[in-house]
């Protein structure tokens, strides 16, 4: 089923972005602290609006946003070539997205903060090895190559060479853990979800198979399959996230009586009970408090040490926070400040949140100002990806959609 729809196809990845890249930011200054921290320095209302920290200044973007936009620009040179009916279409999708990210991640550097100084431990320029020349991206978005934050398992994954897969999951190279278990595929998940809302392409396997090229752990897998069914269902069905969360976990509750493979049962059994917590736990008036017991709830009903910077979390957490919105009828500012101010991976949360409340366009216009407010070097370089879209698809320019 190809595109009909351009214009609301368009509209969706780009009111998305913004809002990915909006959460990102919010996130961004305060992804080291803890709701205690957050609140002694900026009050009970936490951080409302861009601040800086070791990593970032006010308005900058991370990986979160950076990656997503890769993306986006992978499927803007798959859908130049390739039509979504094609046989081969999710296997050139693919290609393109490891091919970004190695051009991505050749200049990025993983930092550890001691005592506010900042030391490299990890550069992804092993990477550039591996990049095929022949696959070009649009002029002009440079900035987002060289945005903070990326994570150790990614670039180790990505330095490897050899794009993941379901059968071939992507290894660390790393002898303390082999296969991340990171949030690198949610975060960048809002293309393949808009895709999946315009056509027959299915978002649950398309997920997995997306996040599967840099991360290895099924948690980390299985949880973006789901994100990304969750996302589309919501397009597809003009539904709300909790109506499409509902639907996602009496399916899953279905698939997971015919798995097999017990690592991928005992991770689907994850992401099963985070659903049910976000759903139980979800409340107009969701504190950071709420969410931090939230996580202490659900990390002792699945047996496991409570990890906040880990795909289960960063799940269950934009689940949480999205549904809680939408129950309190929030507008996306505060949908977005609500997502940020807790002590788990701020910036990861608030992206994934961003997208999942983004591309149903609740009261979008409430974050422009935060929008404007991204460092303009991000926002040329994001606006540049929008307009390669727009190219793509024959609607003509949009470079100054943003």
């Amino acid at each position: 089923m190809a595109i009909t729809d351009k214009q609301a196809f368009f509209g969706k990845i780009q009111s998305g972005l913004h809002a990915v890249a909006v959460g990102d930011a919010l996130g961004a200054g305060v992804e080291v602290m803890n709701a205690g921290q957050i609140k002694t320095l900026f009050g009970d209302n936490g951080v409302t609006h861009y601040v800086e920290n070791e990593l970032v200044k006010p308005g900058d973007i991370t990986d979160d946003t950076s990656t997503t936009a890769c993306a986006i620009m992978a499927l803007s040179r798959t859908l130049g070539t390739t039509d979504p009916e094609a046989h081969d279409f999710q296997e050139q999708l693919l290609y393109n997205l490891h091919q970004i990210l190695l051009t991505w991640v050749k200049d990025q550097k993983q930092l550890k903060i001691i005592n506010g100084d900042k030391v490299v431990t990890l550069e992804g320029g092993k990477a550039s090895h591996f990049i095929d020349n022949s696959v070009t991206w649009p002029d002009g978005v440079d900035a987002l190559f060289h945005t903070p934050g990326a994570g150790k398992s990614t670039i180790l994954s990505l330095c490897q060479g050899r794009m993941g897969t379901l059968e071939a999951r992507p290894e660390t190279g790393d002898p303390a853990y082999t296969y991340s278990n990171g949030c690198g595929g949610m975060i960048r998940i809002l293309p393949m979800a808009v895709l999946c809302g315009y056509t027959d392409l299915d978002p649950y396997e398309l997920g997995m198979q997306s996040a599967a090229v840099t991360h290895g752990d099924w948690n980390a897998i299985i949880a973006t399959g789901l994100i990304c069914r969750i996302m589309s269902d919501t397009i597809k069905h003009n539904s709300t996230v909790e109506a499409a969360v509902a639907e996602t976990l009496s399916w899953a509750q279905t698939q997971i009586n015919e798995e097999k493979n017990e690592e991928k049962k005992q991770a689907l059994g994850n992401m099963i009970e985070a659903m049910q917590t976000a759903l139980h736990h979800a409340t107009p008036g969701l504190t950071p408090e709420g969410i931090d017991n939230a996580n202490k709830v659900y990390f002792n009903a699945i047996s496991k040490k409570i990890e906040r910077f880990r795909s289960e979390s960063v799940f269950l957490d934009a689940l949480l926070t999205s549904i809680s919105a939408e129950r309190g009828q929030l507008d996306m500012k505060k949908s977005l400040q609500m997502a940020v101010n807790h002590s788990g991976d701020s910036d990861s949360v608030g992206a994934v949140c961003g997208g999942l409340l983004g591309v149903k366009e609740y009261s979008h216009k409430d974050i422009e100002p935060l929008y404007r407010g991204i460092d303009i070097k991000y926002r040329s370089a994001l606006n540049a990806v929008l307009g390669n879209m727009s190219e793509e698809l024959n609607m003509g320019n949009a470079r100054n959609v943003g």
